[in-house]
């Protein structure tokens, strides 16, 4: 399972990507390494997280993104990606649609210190977004933003409703991922990046298993 959950709130200076990890399994099946859903470019002002088909093209297509081969900068302000659009067209097939195989990407850029998330869609669209997600376990993260809302609207119907802040950003994404996690026994760890108008924060080192006791390190470490 693939799922990456993209996080922006115009009152808060702060974008994030949060995925799962990937598992490679060696040659010997107790031995295993985990990859990466997410990633961040080179010089630190853009990053993304892609769902889709795991095959040498997509990893060619994202070493560009993160050497600066492909100029980020201008797809997010034209709102056009084309290596995208020819990755998956390439993949369409030749009698039906294989829309399964096709890749999309979250990306959040701190372009003129301004934190900012992106839809990029499979035929090449490039899209402003506040909070969205893509992958497989899409549904169950749908399902959890969906429970997560009426919980706010309650709250705002007793008046005990609070603003939004880095902390209740990152729980968010990072329970979001867990409980599409608890749907796939297939899916474990987290992964995480982070922009503030001054930097990139990568955690992916700060998140291991161990959820309940990384959550608080984490938050402390993005505090805006």
């Amino acid at each position: 399972m693939t799922t990456v959950v993209g996080i922006r709130i115009p009152e808060i200076n702060l974008a994030l990507l949060v995925a799962d990890r990937q598992v490679t399994y060696s040659k010997t099946p107790e031995k295993y390494v985990y990859g990466r859903k997410v990633q961040a470019s080179k010089d630190g002002l853009y990053a993304f997280g892609h769902s889709g088909t795991l095959e040498k093209d997509l990893y060619a297509l994202t070493e560009k993104m993160t050497s600066g081969q492909i100029d980020m900068q201008k797809v997010l302000k034209k709102g056009k990606f084309p290596e995208l659009r020819e990755l998956n067209i390439s993949r369409l097939g030749n009698k039906m649609p294989s829309l399964d195989s096709l890749s999309s990407f979250l990306v959040i850029s701190r372009f003129d210190k301004n934190p900012a998330l992106y839809t990029c869609w499979p035929m090449g669209d490039v899209e402003p977004r506040e909070v969205t997600w893509i992958g497989s376990g899409s549904k169950s993260v749908e399902d959890y933003y969906k429970a997560s809302q009426i919980i706010l609207e309650s709250r705002n119907y007793t008046g005990s409703q609070r603003p939004a802040t880095s902390d209740s950003l990152i729980r968010f994404g990072l329970e979001a991922v867990r409980y599409a996690q608890g749907r796939d026994l297939y899916s474990s760890g987290f992964d995480l990046i982070a922009m503030t108008p001054e930097k990139t924060i990568d955690c992916v080192n700060d998140l291991q298993d161990d959820f309940g006791k990384k959550i608080k390190k984490v938050q402390a470490k993005i505090k805006v």
